[in-house]
């Protein structure tokens, strides 16, 4: 079946992941575009529970999962990047524990708090690739309980 309507609820939902970074997090999900994205997110194990598929753009292979296909004018509403491949997965996202990190000896570890655009976080990714680091951890600068006084 083809979606072609804004108003579709599998369009409304994906539309507010994309948009709404609490519904995200509640959700426990996270949204990927672009083939090359998906198929590095799948080869890293994450779970995938749902893909947004153009035929008219996508030229890969499908992967084997529940698979939405929309139509040109839906896909451009859902896409965030401006150029794409045609592929939108939802992906549910891990909750790792600093806890089990254990960095190899004489590795870099980078750390950073608060980042509060996604953009500013790709950047930070593309450096620490460049320089060879070997973990980055991103720590949330919110409390996480607070105590009576």
């Amino acid at each position: 079946m083809l979606i072609e309507s804004f108003q579709n609820d599998k369009i409304k939902n994906v539309t507010k992941l994309l948009t709404d970074n609490r519904f995200r997090k509640k959700s426990k999900v996270f949204v990927v575009e672009g083939q090359q994205e998906n198929e590095r997110a799948m080869q890293y194990d994450f779970e995938p529970l749902e893909f947004f598929i153009c035929e008219n753009i996508f030229k890969g292979s499908l992967p084997d999962v529940k698979i939405n296909y929309v139509s040109e004018k839906v896909y451009e509403k859902i896409a965030y990047r401006g150029s794409s491949e045609g592929i939108i997965g939802i992906y549910h996202a891990k909750e790792p524990l600093l806890s089990s990190f254990v960095p190899k000896e004489n590795s870099t570890v980078i750390i950073v708090e608060g980042v509060e655009k996604p953009g500013n976080l790709g950047a930070i990714l593309r450096s620490c690739e460049a320089f060879g680091v070997d973990a980055l951890i991103v720590a949330d600068g919110k409390p996480i309980f607070t105590t009576p006084m």
